[in-house]
């Protein structure tokens, strides 16, 4: 796992998330240019997983194989399910879920790399 790409998705998470507080203090619904930030965000976890699968069927991976893959699932497959929600909702809960679903994926990346830097 390249450790710089982990450093930046949990930042880009991390200011996702700050985004979408700030949007829900101030009672706005999720805004088009956040959704795209979602996108974002969604594109670099597509790519780490997609990295992390390789060296795992290559044998570079942890021993612990089958956290890293609940890792990579629940990275990959969380945030769409919220965002396809909250595009259809449009309150400043919406807002919220995003917040606290891009929150809850930056200590999951973070996991990630601190699971994969252990079993290297």
């Amino acid at each position: 796992m390249i450790p710089a790409f982990v450093v930046v998705l949990v930042l880009y998470a991390l200011a996702l998330a700050g985004v979408c507080f700030w949007s829900t203090v101030r009672d706005r619904p999720p805004a088009r240019w956040q959704l795209a930030w979602v996108i974002a965000l969604e594109g670099g976890l597509i790519v780490q997983a997609a990295i992390a699968a390789v060296l795992v069927a290559r044998g570079e991976g942890p021993g612990r194989s089958a956290v890293v893959i609940g890792y990579l699932l629940t990275s990959v497959f969380a945030l769409p399910a919220v965002a396809h929600y909250a595009r259809k909702g449009g309150t400043r809960w919406d807002s919220l879920m995003l917040g606290i679903t891009a929150l809850v994926l930056a200590v999951v990346i973070a996991r990630l790399g601190m699971t994969w830097a252990e079993g290297s």
